[in-house]
Order: C-alpha cells, then sequence, then structure tokens
C-alpha cells in the first residue's frame, strides 16, 4: 500500500463516496431522483441560468448534511480537536495550492 499524499486521498475519497452511498440508501437521493434542482433565468436575461434547489430538495437537504456529518465524525474518531483543528488548517493550504494548478476550474 502506497502512502502518497495523491495515493492517500483517492483512497479516502472512494471509502468516503461508497460510505456516503450507503447512508443514503433507500432515501430515493441515490437512484437519480429528479426536480431537487431547476435551472432559472433571472431578470429576463436569457443567456443565464441559475440553479435553485426546489421544495423537494430542500427537503432532502438534512439527510445529506446529516450523514456528511456522521461520516466527518467517524473520520476524526480519536483525533484531539486541537490536531482536528490543525489538520483542517493545513488541508487548507493544500487546497489553495492545488486551486492555483486550475485556476479556471479546469
Amino acid at each position: 500500500m502506497s502512502s502518497s499524499f495523491h495515493y492517500l486521498v483517492m483512497a479516502e475519497h472512494s471509502m468516503f463516496q461508497k460510505k456516503l452511498l450507503a447512508k443514503l440508501k433507500g432515501t430515493g437521493l441515490t437512484s437519480g431522483q429528479p426536480k431537487l434542482v431547476e435551472r432559472r433565468m433571472l431578470g429576463g436575461n436569457r443567456r443565464s441560468f441559475y440553479v435553485f434547489m426546489t421544495d423537494l430538495g430542500k427537503s432532502k437537504l438534512k439527510l445529506v448534511t446529516d450523514a456528511f456529518s456522521e461520516l466527518e465524525e467517524e473520520a476524526f474518531r480519536g483525533i484531539s480537536t486541537d490536531e482536528r483543528a490543525k489538520f483542517i488548517e493545513l488541508f487548507q493550504k493544500i487546497y489553495k495550492n492545488a486551486a492555483r494548478l486550475y485556476p479556471n476550474g479546469e
């Protein structure tokens, strides 16, 4: 097993996604449920569309938020509040450095 940064990020992402899907199974969110968001124009501008959460999407938001919170708590189990804060601080720096590689999101 490799301990490179890239490997650990990719492995963690994969595990996290699988756990999230398992937590949301049976909620209708994993089966491509339609009408959670909608695209609308604002101010009559036909060239720009904005994405808005529908009432159904808003009603499902707590399910997703709770699932993410549970997974985050599991991931940080046994890690002190100070260690957690330092990790988040360092990871934000890594994120900012990586974001500079793709300034336009490409």
